[in-house]
């Protein structure tokens, strides 16, 4: 299933570890939307611990469904519930899938991020959230409706 991505909205407290500004969502085709544009690491994130959620939008609210519980960046990007998922995104970016990654400037290109099958239609807000120790770093937001 492949979802319209709606926007991406990064947490400006983030901007000292990772820069998505320059990432915009253009015209893949017809009827799809992807990721292209330059982003930017300046500092090392393999120290992080990581989260990853979505929520369905239902009505005026959202409500949540984590998929990822707060744990160690590089053992994330192993979870086997989406690894798929991260190894699609990192072949459309000029970062070698994994989490050792230096900092300076990366690109991305005509990435259309793809759902699991059986997810259900709607609506959603998904939140990448990085960790230092127990203070939150920043939110990476994108929104996404998948039919």
């Amino acid at each position: 299933m492949v979802p319209r991505i709606k926007g991406i909205v990064q947490d400006p407290n983030f901007m000292e570890y990772y820069d998505t500004s320059g990432v915009k969502i253009t015209k893949f085709n017809k009827t799809t939307y992807a990721l292209t544009g330059n982003f930017v690491i300046k500092q090392r994130l393999d120290h992080l611990k990581f989260s990853v959620s979505m929520a369905k939008k239902m009505g005026n609210g959202y409500i949540p469904m984590p998929v990822i519980e707060k744990s160690d960046y590089c053992g994330t990007l192993k979870t086997p519930a989406i690894k798929q998922q991260f190894e699609d995104l990192f072949a459309h970016t000029t970062m070698p899938f994994g989490c050792e990654h230096e900092p300076g400037d990366y690109k991305i290109l005509d990435y259309v991020p793809k759902m699991q099958p059986g997810f259900p239609p709607g609506e959603y807000r998904g939140e990448f959230t990085f960790y230092h120790d127990h203070e939150t770093l920043g939110i990476i937001r994108f929104f996404i409706v998948s039919n």
